[in-house]
Formats: structure tokens, C-alpha cells, sequence
């Protein structure tokens, strides 16, 4: 899987480059037609991971986006997110106990747009992405035990955007997304040995904020 991932993201890389190069032959370096490079944060996302006690919570995590417009006809659009909990447990009897859960999103969107009014830019189009999982138990008494997890995201997005100037846009997206989760990897390993396949598809909906240098 990871390997189609990666294969995934060269050939939208590819893509954008070559659909750059043909839209730039078409319209020219003028304004419209160049690329235009910004920054953006999506509000209130919700993704989804697995708990050690096995039920499905929301995140919420704010990742930050790095929209690459070609022209007014392609988008690429990579993202990352940080989401990172600490908690200390003092007890008296069985010793402190450190809990560390830390979530690490990163993906890559690739998007046709179409721009139907001068300040009013719609898209739509995959994103893939993964979403590294991991917690950390430290003990004062007892050895430690950490346990991280891989989940696969590929997903289809439709969305638009209004500019509110050259510079600034507020933006919403709906999306179809489909989880696929990896082999849970424990330290120390646990005594008994099973495999899982777990798979999640959830709807989803963003309210972007974009600014474009």
C-alpha cells in the first residue's frame, strides 16, 4: 500500500507539471494563466483513528494546506497536520505513569478547477494521505510499552472557493473518504499473536481559509 501511495503521488506530480506546461502554451504567461502559490488552514476537520479501547473518535486537528494553482484549470495542493496529547499520572502506590498520544497526517490533493465567476473558483478531485498513529506508556515501576499504527486515506473532494481579494479566499469542501488500517506495532510484543483488517468510509466536511502570495 505504501508503495502505491508513493506511485500515486509521483503521478500526480507528473500530471500537474504536464497540465502546467499545456496551459501555459495555450494562455501565455499572463496574469490569469501563472501559478499562484499559497497558504491555508481547514477549520474543524474530522479524521479518525483507532483507540487503544477499540472505538472510533474524532480528531480535531487543523491542518495546514500549501495550495499550488496552475492557471484557472489545475490545483495541486499538498497538507500536514500535528495533533499531539501529554498527560502525567501521579500515583502513590504504583508510581507516575506518562501517556503520550501523537497523530502525524500528511497528503497530497490534485484537483481540476473551473472558474465560473471572476472571484469565485470551484474544484474537484482526489486526495490521498496517511495518517501515522502513535502512544507511548512510561512507567516509573514498570518497563515501557509504545504502539504505533499506519492508516491509509484516499478520498474524493469537491469544493469551492470565493476570493475576497487577489490574496485572501474562504473556501467549503465535502468529501468521500476510505480508511484502511495497518498492522498495530507494539513494544514489548504481546503474547498472542492475531491479525485484523480494519476499513472505515466516512463522509466529511471542511471550511477552508486560504492565502495566496
Amino acid at each position: 500500500m505504501k508503495r502505491f501511495i508513493i506511485s500515486l503521488v509521483i503521478c500526480l506530480g507528473l500530471l500537474a507539471i504536464v497540465n502546467n506546461d499545456a496551459y501555459s502554451k495555450k494562455k501565455g504567461a499572463s496574469a490569469a494563466g501563472g501559478t499562484k502559490i499559497g497558504l491555508g488552514i481547514s477549520l474543524n476537520p474530522a479524521s479518525l483513528f483507532n483507540s487503544g479501547e477499540m472505538m472510533f473518535l474524532p480528531v480535531s486537528m487543523m491542518n495546514i494546506y500549501l495550495p499550488i494553482q496552475f492557471g484557472n484549470s489545475f490545483r495541486l495542493e499538498p497538507e500536514f497536520g500535528i495533533y499531539r496529547d501529554s498527560e502525567i499520572i501521579k500515583n502513590d502506590l504504583d508510581g507516575d505513569i506518562e501517556r503520550i498520544y501523537s497523530f502525524y497526517r500528511i497528503g497530497l490533493g490534485a484537483f481540476k478547477t473551473i472558474k465560473p465567476a471572476n472571484n469565485f473558483l470551484m474544484y474537484f478531485g482526489p486526495r490521498i494521505g496517511v495518517l501515522m498513529v502513535s502512544s507511548e506508556r512510561n512507567y516509573s515501576n514498570d518497563p515501557d510499552r509504545t504502539s504505533s499504527q499506519n492508516i491509509i486515506i484516499i478520498g474524493g473532494s469537491v469544493g469551492g472557493e470565493y476570493y475576497l481579494s487577489d490574496h485572501f479566499s474562504l473556501g467549503a469542501e465535502v468529501q468521500l473518504n476510505f480508511f484502511s488500517y495497518g498492522d498495530e506495532e507494539e513494544t514489548p510484543e504481546s503474547q498472542f499473536d492475531s491479525e485484523s483488517s480494519q476499513t472505515v468510509i466516512t463522509t466529511n466536511g471542511l471550511i477552508f481559509a486560504r492565502f495566496y502570495f
